[in-house]
């Protein structure tokens, strides 16, 4: 993976609390871990009939240098626009990671 590929920087975040609504609902409370630079794609065609192997909303694919603990319960934040990480995939030799993603639109 070239450098100069990953444009965006991302905000990984994860889950640390959980606090419930006067109606019962549950709201999680998101904690950035971690920022990394990304390479993040719309999916094509052919790049969804892989990807929906991982979940039937997914729709960009996100490429970033290997990082352990990187979870499908995870999402990552890219300036105003939110993802949802449906599944991560690591490739030979631990150099990166491929994370199928949904965006979130509000």
């Amino acid at each position: 993976m070239r450098s100069g590929d990953l444009h965006d920087r991302i905000a990984l975040q994860s889950i640390t609390s959980e606090t419930r609504g006067t109606r019962g609902e549950s709201t999680p409370t998101w904690t950035t871990y971690a920022t990394a630079y990304a390479d993040i794609k719309p999916l094509s065609a052919r790049q969804l009939e892989v990807a929906r192997a991982y979940a039937d909303t997914v729709s960009h694919s996100m490429r970033i240098r290997y990082r352990s603990g990187v979870s499908p319960t995870h999402r990552a934040i890219i300036g105003s626009r939110v993802f949802t990480f449906n599944g991560v995939v690591e490739t030979v030799r631990r150099s990166e990671l491929t994370i199928y993603a949904t965006e979130i639109v509000s």
